[in-house]
């Protein structure tokens, strides 16, 4: 035997997967608890060579010191950072790190799809949940559509609005895409810009912008009709901030629970999810577990995979 493998969790690794991981001659152990505590976690990585992070536990400073042998930490998703607060400890001790930042692409983005669509057409407030029977709505043709963070799942919104025809697509990241704006007709706007003019504010930022980025100086540009969505996890908005827009007009979709808000407006003003689903399909999470145990088998038997996160870092 190769060494043990800890999988948290049983949304991602399906039974094939342990198969192929027994296989390839690693011993399985599963941590069937999606929020597992630091101690439980402790307990668990204390002898594995690898760890697939499957739930919304935390892998801190203290679990990496509970296993010495620990060579691999796979993340099936995008946003370890979130989860792995000490991924920086862990690189410096020479552990590798590797994501799936394909897998949840299409998903993702067909949510941020669908809450848009919801959320212009009325739906909260048309439907059992709301108080209106009649109601004439913008919907997303002829609004201008802004997303805020080019990377892979900004450009798949884009392919999937276009269709719905939308006056305008503007975008705004840390660098500019030539590329992309030549093969979907987009433009470059400044930050100020694309906030204080468009109807439909798509939030695709990662969770390296830092806790609290979207605060009163980038909320209070917006229009008050202005509807945001946002797919990036629980801190990157201020939710003091966000209740100041949403008095004002602002409405919100969003992929992560906002529970201090929810009593306070109604579906037709903030939509958010009880928890983070906007990856959750049937197909996202086979190909994460695809391309998680790929590249964790890549990452313990040659030291590398197209997946490994910052492969530049130095100890």
């Amino acid at each position: 035997m190769k060494g043990k493998i800890l999988v948290t969790d049983s949304l991602f690794i399906f039974d094939e997967h342990i198969k192929k991981l027994e296989a390839a001659g690693y011993e399985v152990e599963r941590l069937d608890k999606p929020d597992a505590s630091e101690d439980e976690l402790c307990e668990a990585i204390k002898d594995k060579v690898a760890y697939v992070l499957g739930g919304v536990e935390r892998a801190t400073k203290k679990v990496i010191d509970s296993a010495p042998e620990l060579k691999v930490i796979s993340f099936p998703g995008i946003g370890y950072q979130w989860l792995i607060p000490a991924w920086q400890y862990a690189m410096q001790k020479g552990i590798l790190i590797g994501n799936t930042p394909d897998a949840p692409t299409h998903a993702a983005a067909e949510w941020s799809m669908m809450a848009a669509l919801a959320m212009q057409r009325g739906l909260f407030e048309i439907g059992r949940t709301g108080t209106k029977q009649f109601k004439t709505f913008q919907g997303i043709e002829k609004t201008k559509v802004g997303i805020y963070g080019l990377g892979r799942i900004g450009t798949e919104i884009i392919k999937l609005i276009k269709p719905f025809r939308p006056s305008d697509i503007i975008y705004y990241s840390t660098r500019k895409h030539p590329e992309i704006e030549k093969d979907l007709g987009i433009r470059f706007q400044p930050e100020d810009t694309v906030l204080s003019t468009v109807d439909i504010l798509f939030i695709c930022v990662p969770d390296a912008v830092g806790h609290n980025y979207f605060n009163d100086d980038r909320l209070s540009k917006l229009k008050n009709s202005a509807l945001v969505v946002s797919i990036s996890h629980l801190g990157i908005i201020n939710i003091n901030d966000l209740d100041k827009a949403l008095a004002r007009g602002v409405r919100v979709a969003n992929d992560d629970p906002w529970p201090e808000l929810l009593d306070k407006y109604g579906p037709e003003k903030l939509y958010t999810n009880l928890g983070h689903n906007a990856f959750n399909t049937f197909p996202e999470l086979k190909l994460a577990s695809d391309e998680a145990v790929d590249s964790l088998i890549n990452l313990l038997e040659k030291g590398q995979d197209k997946y490994l996160v910052n492969p530049e870092y130095k100890k």
